[in-house]
């Protein structure tokens, strides 16, 4: 926590994907954003993602050169922190920029975007072309979506999302 700089913030991150690629050669890996891969901690704007944001990109060439990344959704994880895949038994895997849905994101802040980085959108055509395509889906993200860590309309949007796609 609290690393002082762009630079050991992103040796942190290269040096800990770096330490689980070692580990577990040949295993599918699927980060996510946490407190910890922003710089400050937790903290991103609204307007700072409205295009091309050189710490996402920063922290995607990380994952990319450690873990290795889905070449076909850096445009997406670089606009907004998230991105999906599908991994080899047919299961998108949905990785969600929670810190992005958290009030701990911007202190100053004293609004809610309707929908920020058109994540959830984003969220809705994924879940929606998984059940079409018959696919399994697994979601991962850093702060669990719960009352009081995300923002109650995020919630509420997620909840309904997920419960729209559950099998019966």
């Amino acid at each position: 926590h609290h690393l002082p700089t762009w630079g050991t913030r992103s040796l942190s991150i290269t040096d800990g994907y770096a330490a689980v690629a070692e580990s577990y050669p040949g295993v599918p890996v699927y980060p996510t954003l946490g407190n910890n891969d922003f710089f400050p901690d937790y903290f991103m704007r609204d307007n700072e993602l409205l295009g091309d944001n050189r710490w996402l990109q920063n922290v995607w060439n990380i994952w990319d050169s450690t873990v290795g990344m889905p070449a076909d959704q850096e445009s997406t994880f670089v606009g907004g922190g998230y991105y999906s895949t599908v991994a080899a038994n047919k299961t998108l895997m949905i990785s969600l920029n929670t810190i992005a849905l958290c009030p701990c994101r911007d202190p100053d802040q004293d609004y809610v975007d309707d929908d920020p980085f058109g994540q959830m959108a984003w969220f809705e055509q994924q879940l929606s072309s998984a059940a079409d395509q018959g696919l399994s889906v697994y979601i991962i993200g850093h702060i669990a979506p719960i009352e009081g860590d995300w923002y109650a309309t995020y919630l509420q949007q997620f909840n309904y999302l997920v419960a729209m796609v559950r099998p019966s």
